[in-house]
């Protein structure tokens, strides 16, 4: 995996030049740490950096299998998606909607997650999208807006990791 120095920009990546901050440099490549949290205001990179390191788990580690989700599948859909894959090549990767999965040609797959249906609803509902999980079994995951989701959401989402 890159070190922090040598991700202070990728070059050529589906045609396109990038340059990272240091505190990005640093957040991508992280491997030592159990847990990596990226903050900041609007506009300071927090996205691409997260989306940079999701397709390093994916490329990187063949038959990955990871996680990413966000409060509402339709905010994944709507805010997360387009910057995504403007950020891959599509001959990477086949995303397959309805499932709600990203597979890669190396054999990993990204699981697009609402985390939603593991914290609203009725007790039912919860405990339904908790057993979906259940069944996964996970490299890695991602979280894009962290602060909209609940610390149960997260113990669950560790129960996972292998």
């Amino acid at each position: 995996m890159a070190t922090e120095a040598q991700i202070k920009e990728l070059k050529d990546l589906n045609g396109k030049d990038y340059k990272f901050n240091p505190t990005q440099s640093a957040f991508i490549s992280d491997l030592n740490s159990d847990y990596c949290l990226n903050a900041g205001g609007y506009g300071s990179g927090k996205s691409i950096a997260l989306y940079i390191k999701l397709i390093l788990f994916v490329m990187c580690f063949p038959g990955n299998r990871v996680l990413l989700g966000r409060k509402t599948l339709s905010d994944i859909d709507r805010a997360v998606l387009p910057e995504l894959f403007e950020l891959m090549p599509s001959s990477w990767y086949e995303h397959r909607v309805k499932d709600g999965l990203i597979n890669f040609t190396n054999g990993s797959q990204i699981i697009l997650f609402g985390l939603d249906a593991m914290q609203s609803g009725g007790v039912a509902d919860i405990k339904k999208a908790q057993q979906k999980l259940k069944s996964l079994n996970l490299g890695a995951y991602f979280i894009d807006q962290l602060e909209e989701v609940e610390y149960e959401v997260f113990e669950v989402l560790n129960s996972r990791l292998r």
